[in-house]
């Protein structure tokens, strides 16, 4: 009679914990179509903005085909950030602000009575600004070392050149000072004979 409780038990057991799983897979899978959706919905409104016709010619696009996207983290727990990637269609073919191989857009979404509410859209990063102003000063500060290595090393060609002239002038110097001094010696020597042949 125990074993018959006993194993009723425990397949009473197995029949809710795999009631619990199929619960959170479906869970999950209704709360992965309801992001989904928010995420589309934000992009369409958001791309419909680049179909305008005051939109510059350089960010005119005719379409957009959604790709995917991603979930990051946000301090807020009530709040999503996510990465939402499209491919578009540019009305000019020679636009530089659009990739070829695939887009993306940067959203931040927050979650009010279960629904994802868009609060922010825009196909640049937070602190994307302060990015490049620092990127900006980078390459400044790695030009100015550049040019700083540059003129170091031409100063060093220079002190080297500097010295082989020197050495060079040098060599000349003493070179004629032997010649002279030997050609000194040998009209000295001529003028002495000469004398002496005379006396």
């Amino acid at each position: 009679m125990m074993k018959k409780i006993f194993s009723i038990l425990i397949i009473f057991i197995i029949l809710i914990l795999m009631s619990n799983s199929v619960f959170a897979s479906e869970y999950w899978e209704k709360e992965n179509k309801k992001r989904e959706n928010a995420f589309r919905e934000a992009l369409n409104s958001y791309m419909q903005t680049f179909m305008k016709e005051e939109t510059p010619e350089e960010d005119k696009i005719t379409s957009y085909e959604y790709t995917g996207f991603g979930v990051g983290e946000v301090d807020n727990e009530n709040k999503l950030a996510v990465t939402i990637s499209f491919k578009v269609t540019p009305a000019n073919e020679n636009n530089t602000t659009w990739f070829k191989h695939g887009n993306c857009c940067f959203a931040v979404f927050s979650k009010i009575n279960e629904e994802y509410v868009l609060e922010k859209i825009s196909r640049y990063p937070d602190n994307y600004d302060k990015f490049l102003e620092k990127f900006e000063e980078y390459k400044k500060n790695n030009k100015e070392t550049t040019e700083n290595i540059q003129i170091q090393g031409q100063q060093a060609e220079n002190n080297l050149a500097n010295q082989e002239i020197e050495k060079i002038s040098n060599t000349i110097y003493i070179s004629c000072s032997i010649v002279l001094i030997t050609i000194i010696c040998l009209i000295t020597v001529k003028f002495l004979k000469n004398r002496k042949k005379h006396v």
